[in-house]
């Protein structure tokens, strides 16, 4: 298997669970021709009977990961399938999870927005570790690459828990990052990426959405983004409950490894 091709979490008649590998694009576009995209890995795997699945050029592909995200993409065989799932994402149904590790302390960040809201001077918990960002989001209105929080945007709402809190050196400077899982609620572009931008907080390794100086901080130790595609659940068309899981890479399990020799606190 080259390094280019997803490996097969789960297949049956129906589906065909993968996870992709960062620096890969899903589908055909500008620059990335179908046969070097998950997209013609998928047609050259199951062949001529996916052809008609789904959206044209797509081949059963229902939803769609950064090139530089890594982790689960769901892939349908029939269109039944496929019409039964895109129910369910367009009706927002389908639970997926993503890991991420981001710039700063981010629970810091909630409490004090906390802390705004109730006119309080003490520090209040956060509620479960988790907090919502819901704000709309609209292409940047001069770089089409990008997106950014903007009030005539479409909705968007993205769920998130803390998960852990690091301290670490860089030059010997300290700076803080934290683990989090995301819960997309919506599906737009650059969702995750553009929310926690907004919010102060940056994906590490993001090349779009970083600030320049994050961006040099980042590259020796996290090259790409940190954002992974952990699991997804959903209703199969018998109405069992489907879920499935993606490991943490190794370049992401490095990361950590790298950001977790002090770790400040656990939650």
């Amino acid at each position: 298997m080259s390094i280019s091709e997803p490996s097969i979490i789960f297949e049956d008649e129906q589906l065909l669970i993968l996870n992709k590998p960062a620096g890969v694009t899903v589908t055909e576009g500008p620059g990335h021709p179908h046969e070097n995209t998950t997209a013609g890995w998928i047609l050259r795997y199951i062949g001529e009977p996916i052809v008609g699945v789904g959206q044209e050029g797509r081949w059963g592909i229902i939803h769609r990961l950064d090139k530089e995200t890594s982790g689960i993409l769901v892939v349908v065989k029939t269109q039944p399938m496929y019409d039964h799932l895109r129910t369910q994402f367009q009706s927002r149904d389908i639970a997926k999870e993503y890991t991420t590790l981001v710039w700063g302390d981010v629970q810091a960040t909630v409490a004090q927005k906390l802390r705004k809201q109730v006119g309080k001077k003490g520090t209040p918990e956060v509620e479960q570790q988790r907090f919502t960002i819901n704000a709309p989001i609209a292409r940047h209105p001069k770089e089409i690459s990008r997106f950014i929080v903007n009030h005539e945007g479409k909705p968007a709402q993205t769920n998130f828990q803390i998960k852990q809190t690091f301290s670490f050196t860089i030059h010997q400077e300290p700076y803080p990052a934290t683990l989090l899982t995301a819960f997309p609620k919506t599906g737009r572009t650059h969702q995750i990426r553009v929310h926690l931008k907004a919010f102060g907080h940056p994906v590490i390794g993001d090349g779009t959405y970083q600030t320049h100086a994050q961006r040099a901080l980042a590259q020796p130790f996290c090259p790409r983004q940190f954002l992974h595609a952990s699991a997804i659940s959903f209703e199969g068309i018998d109405g069992e409950t489907l879920h499935f899981e993606a490991p943490l890479p190794e370049d992401l399990q490095k990361v950590l490894e790298v950001v977790g020799e002090s770790v400040t606190s656990s939650v």
